[in-house]
């Protein structure tokens, strides 16, 4: 994975992501599911444009080894689960998120866009 693209597994990693509520430090969560076949095509159309175009952090979330902190996410940032989902976050709040076959980095470049203009 490129240095964009990392692996979010612990708690303290997502208390630091919405910590950052003075800054316009943008940052994506990526909730995937290793076992539905949705997030896996998902997962595999967003990764590698990332790493191509990415230009912001995309924290990538395994829902299955990572359960309580999946749930943790969507209690902190106030969204209902799906999976797979893509979150964008800014200055603590989740400021937009698409699910299931909207997940990918045309969808992502274009929120983050959104909200940057």
């Amino acid at each position: 994975m490129s240095n964009l693209v990392l692996s979010l597994q612990e708690e303290e990693q997502l208390n630091e992501i919405l910590s950052n509520e003075n800054s316009d430090h943008y940052v994506f969560i990526f909730k995937h599911s290793t076992r539905c076949i949705v997030s896996s095509k998902a997962f595999k159309a967003l990764i590698p444009d990332w790493e191509k175009e990415g230009k912001i952090p995309l924290y990538i979330l395994d829902l299955l080894s990572y359960r309580s902190l999946s749930n943790e996410v969507s209690r902190q940032l106030k969204v209902v689960h799906e999976s797979p989902q893509l979150l964008l976050i800014n200055k603590g709040k989740c400021l937009n998120s698409v699910s299931h076959w909207r997940v990918n980095a045309e969808t992502a470049f274009e929120m983050l866009g959104e909200v940057q203009s």
